[in-house]
């Protein structure tokens, strides 16, 4: 054991204090340890500059015969969802990407009963990041079907028909 530390183990020991340093050394590691380890210190090195919400167009649904969104896809060349702040109830995440500087979410019901009868729940709740300005664009696809039948319906929709605001 090297000098200095027997000096400080004896030393304590005869002023009684050899098990309260012990103690208050170990509280001091776990805490420092339980910090390094913790999520908020946590810095994600590519925080986007701006994030862009995502919202999508007024769609006429026939509701008299039941029809409803089932899926959504958002694909954006050239950047990335970065956040999603909604999620309706019963409905699931899937990212892909970047493959080819290209990322796709896309999100659909877990059964009949979660279908939504307009896409007012997903508007402004998809934040996306440009990376490359000179080749950034997003579109997507709506799927929706009518009650009872096994008939869908893809509305396309360009990056001039959605809406991006920024995120102030």
């Amino acid at each position: 054991m090297p000098a200095n530390q027997r000096w400080l183990r004896s030393n304590c020991r005869r002023a009684g204090l050899s098990v309260l340093v012990t103690h208050w050394t170990t509280l001091f590691l776990l805490v420092v340890a339980a910090g390094a380890a913790s999520p908020a210190s946590y810095t994600d090195p590519e925080v986007p500059a701006s994030r862009l919400l995502l919202s999508f167009p007024e769609l006429t649904l026939n509701s008299d015969a039941g029809e409803r969104v089932t899926r959504i896809s958002v694909t954006v060349a050239c950047g990335r969802v970065v956040g999603v702040s909604r999620i309706p109830a019963d409905w699931w995440l899937k990212m892909e990407g970047p493959i080819s500087a290209v990322t796709t979410l896309t999100s659909f019901a877990g059964h009949g009963t979660a279908y939504l009868w307009h896409l007012d729940t997903w508007n402004r709740s998809i934040a996306i990041a440009k990376e490359e300005p000179s080749c950034f664009r997003v579109s997507a696809v709506v799927t929706t079907e009518i009650g009872g039948s096994d008939k869908a319906t893809k509305h396309r929709f360009s990056q001039r028909q959605l809406t991006l605001a920024d995120d102030s």
